[in-house]
């Protein structure tokens, strides 16, 4: 399964979840509360993209293991 494909299985597990708390009578309430909750999505936030921010290299691996700065944790057999 895709990461998209888990996103939308998600969101509509969530909106059944929700939609099966309540029964509305009014059928203009009833509409107002399924648009919001199946067309507009009203639950969640759009989605959220961040970036890290980059950080000045110090020095690289190689450089690092030709100063014996640090050990690996691994040994070869």
């Amino acid at each position: 399964m895709s990461i998209f494909n888990l996103h939308s299985s998600v969101l509509d597990d969530y909106r059944n979840f929700v939609g099966s708390y309540f029964t509305i009578a009014d059928e203009r309430a009833r509409e107002f509360v399924e648009r919001a909750l199946f067309d507009q999505a009203e639950l969640w936030p759009e989605p959220l993209l961040q970036l890290s921010p980059s950080y000045a290299r110090a020095a690289s691996v190689d450089e690092l293991t030709d100063e014996a700065s640090f050990e690996p944790c691994w040994t070869l057999a």
